[in-house]
């Protein structure tokens, strides 16, 4: 089966080189698109003599409908596993995904125990998490019920049922009250007025999973309002903002963000990666947790 994979792989790299989509969706170029696009066929059927056809049939449908690869075959990979993404639900492709492979060391103090992950889509970054942290339970939470089901399906691929659980809400709404160690968050972070001008297969995606107001910043504003609450003393952030974490910094200047440096993500406009890591540790005790978290982050509140 290797060789003529391989050289499907290749044949579709050249075709979507030379056509104009755009990359973005978990990779970077021609030649990561045709992996995902052919390996991710072979998730869900056999190799045999149907599938060469039925793999150019998708080459088509993405270089003509501009779908990513992972919603043309219902799967992603990502963090080193493959996870369920059908059309309609966020495709994962946070840069995240090399700290958490990487067990959140060195920048949480201790192995976390209660993980949340805010605005989940399919799931994927709480749960690689709890696949990299055996002891931890995990929360999932998104608005979006479909994405909310297919995280409950990605739970149970793995084998997680016991230790994850995935529920309906906006941001920690209807969360029963407790202190996280680790709080996971990828929100919606693109200006609205910014979404008519991304490449055609964003649009693909829940409009909802993207779009956050006016500067980028609405899911934020709400999540570094409450965190105070929900995060433990010496409990640990780590966040996305992507082309948004400049507006980020500058609506926040005394929260002290670390902007991580990764070896494999693709850089951004600005230089950087847009992910970020943001210590509870220096800024509360048991008596008073989270103290200066919560008061950096009322300026920028709205109300």
């Amino acid at each position: 089966m290797t060789e003529p994979v391989a050289a499907l792989i290749e044949d579709f790299a050249r075709r979507l080189d030379a056509a104009d989509v755009a990359f973005g969706h978990g990779a970077a170029d021609a030649r990561a698109e045709a992996e995902l696009l052919v390996r991710g066929y072979l998730q869900g059927h056999a190799w045999n003599a149907d599938a060469p056809a039925a793999l150019r049939a998708l080459l088509r449908r993405r270089i003509e409908a501009r779908i990513p690869a992972a919603h043309l075959t219902g799967f992603a990979w990502f963090a080193g596993r493959w996870f369920e993404a059908p059309p309609g639900v966020m495709i994962p492709r946070s840069p995240l995904q090399e700290a958490i492979v990487q067990g959140m060391r060195p920048w949480c103090r201790q192995s976390p125990r209660q993980v949340l992950d805010l605005c989940c889509g399919g799931g994927a970054l709480g749960i690689a998490a709890a696949l990299r942290l055996p002891q931890a339970r995990v929360t999932l939470v998104d608005i979006d019920p479909l994405a909310v089901a297919c995280a409950r399906r990605n739970i149970d691929r793995f084998g997680l049922a016991v230790r994850v659980r995935a529920r309906v809400g906006s941001l920690f709404d209807g969360l029963v009250p407790q202190r996280f160690d680790l709080i996971l968050a990828n929100p919606p972070y693109v200006p609205v007025a910014e979404l008519d001008a991304l490449p055609p297969e964003y649009r693909c995606e829940p409009r909802q999973g993207l779009a956050a107001g006016s500067d980028g910043l609405d899911c934020w504003r709400g999540i570094l309002a409450q965190l105070d609450r929900w995060l433990q003393p010496r409990g640990l952030l780590a966040g996305e903002a992507g082309n948004a974490a400049g507006v980020l910094q500058r609506a926040y200047p005394a929260l002290p963000f670390v902007w991580l440096e990764l070896k494999r993500a693709q850089r951004l406009a600005d230089g950087g990666f847009g992910v970020f890591v943001l210590d509870a540790g220096p800024y509360g005790d048991a008596a008073n947790p989270g103290c200066v978290i919560g008061s950096a982050a009322m300026p920028a509140r709205r109300d």
